[in-house]
């Protein structure tokens, strides 16, 4: 049986036995790089590419044209693909993030 309260009764909390949230350990961060390298971020990015693009007529026409860029720059040889991503100005909210996302770039696993 389950039961649904709409209120809040605690804060979340980030603690060593999260299933999801932060990547404290070493261990745990080396894992999500192993998943990010073997294509983790690059099916997310397709997921929400179809999704946004399912729902194109909410987005203004500078989105659908970002959209559409970052679409094609995924796909791109090596100098235009990592151009086109400097271009479009797209980055992650920490220095380590914005590193990997590069790195992915470079791999071709965005």
């Amino acid at each position: 049986m389950i039961y649904f309260d709409s209120d809040a009764k605690i804060l979340y909390r980030q603690h060593e036995h999260n299933l999801i949230g932060s990547k404290l350990d070493w261990l745990a961060r080396l894992k999500h790089l192993a998943l990010v390298f073997h294509g983790l971020h690059s099916n997310w990015n397709t997921q929400n590419i179809s999704a946004l693009e399912n729902m194109q007529h909410y987005l203004n026409d500078e989105n659908r044209l970002r959209l559409q860029q970052f679409k094609i720059a995924r796909q791109e040889k090596l100098p235009k693909r990592l151009l086109s991503f400097i271009k479009l100005g797209v980055y992650r909210q920490t220095v380590k993030g914005n590193i990997a996302m590069y790195a992915s770039i470079l791999l071709k696993t965005i």
